[in-house]
C-alpha cells in the first residue's frame, strides 16, 4: 500500500500535513467500508473535547463526512484506522489514515518509569500532543512489548499509553481507574459501561497489579486484550478469558 491520503475540512482528500504539537483533540477509530465504529461514541468524544477546550464544536457532519471519505479512499471495503484531529490555528478537522496491522491477541506490558501527568487542566480530554504520554509511545515502539502502563505520583494506575485498564480481582469484581487519576475518557470503556452495571471506579496501587485475577487492555480500535505480563512478571491468568467475554459485548454493541 502506497501512501495514504489524508482529509481536510473544506478542503476533502489532500496531502497531509505535519501535525504541529499545539493544542487540539482527537479521536481513533476503526473504519470499514467507510463506516466508523462506534461512530457517535466518536461525534461525541470530538465535540465534548472541543467543548473543553474552548475550541468551536465540530458539526457531527464533518466528522462523519472524514471518516466516510477518507475511510473509503484509503480502504475500499476493508478495515483501516483513521484518526481526526481537531485544531484550533485555524480551527478545522484533520484526518489522517493509517493501516491496521495485525497485533498478538494478548499483550505484553511494560510499565512506564515516569509518572502520568494526572487530570490537569483538561481532564479526560484525547490531546493531540501530550508529552508524557507522547514519550510512552515513543518508548513502547522501540520494544516488543504491546502495552505500556503509566501510574501515577501517588502509585496508582492510571492508563496505558494506548487503553484504558480494566481489572477484576479475586472475587471477581471488576474495576477501572478513577477518573479522577487523570485517564483518557475510554470510548470501549464506555460502550461496556451500557452492559456492565456492576463496574466501579477504583484506585489500584502498583504493586497490588499481580494480586489480580485479569488485567485487560480497552481501545476502541483493537477491542479487549488481556495483559498477561508486565515487565516480565505474569499477571493474573484470568485475562484472556475476561477479554473474550468483553470482546463479545463490544462486537455486538
Amino acid at each position: 500500500m502506497g501512501e495514504l491520503p489524508a482529509w481536510i475540512e473544506g478542503q476533502g482528500l489532500a496531502a497531509a500535513p505535519e501535525p504541529d504539537g499545539a493544542l487540539g483533540c482527537h479521536t481513533t477509530a476503526r473504519v470499514e467500508a467507510g463506516v466508523a465504529r462506534f461512530e457517535a461514541h466518536h461525534v461525541e468524544r470530538l465535540q465534548r473535547d472541543a467543548q473543553a477546550l474552548g475550541f468551536r464544536t465540530p458539526p457531527a457532519e464533518g466528522i462523519l463526512a472524514a471518516f466516510r471519505e477518507l475511510g473509503g479512499a484509503a480502504f475500499g471495503k476493508a478495515a483501516g484506522i483513521v484518526r481526526i484531529d481537531l485544531q484550533a490555528h485555524p480551527p478545522k478537522l484533520v484526518a489522517r489514515a493509517r493501516a491496521l496491522r495485525p497485533d498478538r491477541v494478548t499483550w505484553r506490558a511494560l510499565s512506564f518509569g515516569e509518572p502520568h501527568p494526572g487530570p490537569g487542566r483538561f481532564a479526560g480530554v484525547k490531546l493531540s500532543a501530550e508529552p508524557v504520554l507522547d514519550a510512552a509511545r515513543a518508548r513502547l515502539a522501540k520494544t516488543d512489548a504491546d502495552e505500556i502502563l503509566l501510574a501515577d505520583r501517588a502509585g496508582f494506575w492510571v492508563e496505558g499509553a494506548r487503553s484504558a485498564l480494566l481489572f477484576e480481582n479475586a472475587s471477581g469484581q471488576q474495576s477501572t481507574p478513577h477518573p479522577k487519576r487523570g485517564g483518557v475518557r475510554s470510548i470501549a470503556l464506555a460502550v461496556l459501561g451500557e452492559h456492565l452495571p456492576d463496574l466501579r471506579f477504583g484506585d489500584l496501587p502498583t504493586a497490588s497489579i499481580f494480586d489480580a485475577r485479569a488485567v485487560v487492555a480497552l481501545n476502541a480500535v483493537r477491542g479487549a486484550r488481556a495483559l498477561t505480563s508486565l515487565d516480565g512478571k505474569p499477571l493474573g491468568s484470568g485475562g484472556p478469558g475476561l477479554a473474550e467475554r468483553l470482546n463479545e459485548i463490544l462486537s455486538s454493541s
